[in-house]
């Protein structure tokens, strides 16, 4: 029996956090495990010991304050591997993984879940950032990132060595999905349903491009008035894209539910789910929503939806037009700028709405993407992926045995 520990910053919503928790539980079935965290914000369940590092600051977004809680987690991290001789600890996410490296005492997996070169922090933090990554992640005896995508950026730009990567993508618990997709809407939402509902979840960001699909949607509501558009999620962008939806014309079109512990619920009752993001690592999103049995449409972006919705093609490939790929629609990544109201939809948004209308008015194609994205989900089963964890966390224990 081995003794694991799982750092993460917290356990609170996002989707490293997520993982993490799943592996917590996959294995305290077999191994001894603590799940440590920086600051004590739990929305997963977890498995094992949980050991609170106490660093309050983490979630501000200040440089000095995250690179002085940097310090803080290496020195306390540093003193709890020396006394509780974890023979692995497994990092998710750069808050984590640097102490991990720098705190030695124990053999490291760490992994990376953002195509660093799409990072929203500012210049400074950025090069830092991206200097400690060339700087120390080769010292890690994995990395396990949840793309194809990122792992040719560690690879090219970072100069990480090839045969310290494994891709393993973000594992999705598809018994929870079943379950959690059937429970009751509350009844303030259940008269959207009546109409047929575009969905898209995630935090409202740069990062998650919502006022692109805003703007398309003002297309697609020219075509069926009665077209309804739901977006799941809180962020610091709430007040941009309110008022984005209001100015347009879209006040009784557009929703905002805001975070909910349960998305399945709302996602399974919509007709047609859309990532519009300008980047990604792994979109979670997606993959839950054609767990919940809908076509989709993604924005080809930096990294994962081609690996998803178009597996068979050149990963480095990018829609100029609307895909028909096999397993839902790409269309091309929009261009980030945050419009007003009043400016003419660009090429990216207007294809955007043609792929929603797509959907919407043809049976047929709305039936073949509801079909491929079910047969598709069964390749990320939280067994399959969590097999492949285990397959590396064996690797590594043998050199710590070694």
């Amino acid at each position: 029996m081995k003794k694991i520990a799982i750092f993460v910053p917290t356990l609170a919503r996002g989707g490293a956090e997520r993982v993490a928790s799943q592996l917590s539980s996959f294995i305290s079935k077999q191994d001894q495990t603590h799940v440590i965290v920086m600051k004590r914000d739990i929305d997963y369940e977890y498995a094992g010991t949980l050991i609170d590092l106490n660093i309050n600051t983490i979630l501000k977004r200040n440089f000095i304050f995250r690179l002085r809680d940097i310090f803080k987690a290496i020195y306390k991290l540093n003193k709890i591997k020396k006394a509780a001789q974890f023979d692995i600890v497994i990092s998710f996410l750069e808050l984590a993984n640097i102490p991990n490296v720098l705190s030695g005492h124990a053999k490291t997996i760490i992994s990376v879940r953002e195509h660093r070169l799409s990072s929203t922090q500012h210049d400074m933090q950025r090069r830092l950032t991206n200097r400690l990554v060339k700087l120390l992640y080769n010292r890690a005896d994995k990395i396990v990132v949840n793309s194809e995508g990122i792992k040719y950026s560690l690879i090219e730009d970072f100069g990480i060595a090839l045969n310290k990567i494994q891709v393993i993508s973000n594992p999705i618990d598809t018994a929870k999905i079943e379950k959690e997709k059937c429970e009751e809407l509350e009844q303030q939402y259940k008269k959207i349903y009546s109409s047929p509902v575009v969905l898209t979840s995630g935090r409202l960001s740069q990062q998650k491009g919502q006022w692109h699909l805003i703007r398309a949607f003002k297309k697609v509501v020219q075509s069926i008035p009665e077209a309804k558009l739901i977006i799941l999620g809180g962020g610091e962008l709430r007040t941009y894209l309110t008022d984005l939806a209001e100015l347009t014309g879209l006040k009784q079109s557009v929703f905002f539910p805001g975070f909910q512990k349960n998305p399945f619920k709302f996602v399974a009752r919509a007709s047609v789910f859309v990532l519009p993001s300008l980047w990604e690592g792994f979109p979670n999103a997606l993959i839950e929503a054609m767990a919940c049995g809908i076509p989709v449409i993604s924005s080809d972006c930096n990294t994962g939806p081609r690996e998803i919705l178009a597996p068979d093609t050149n990963y480095f490939q990018r829609a100029e037009s609307i895909e028909y790929a096999k397993y839902g629609i790409l269309f091309p990544v929009p261009d980030g700028e945050m419009k007003r109201a009043t400016e003419p939809l660009t090429k990216e948004e207007d294809l955007l709405a043609l792929s929603i209308l797509e959907l919407l008015t043809n049976k047929k194609v709305h039936a073949l993407y509801s079909a491929k994205a079910a047969e598709r989900v069964k390749d990320f089963s939280s067994g399959i992926i969590m097999e492949k964890w285990k397959h590396v966390i064996e690797e590594v224990g043998m050199k710590a045995r070694g």
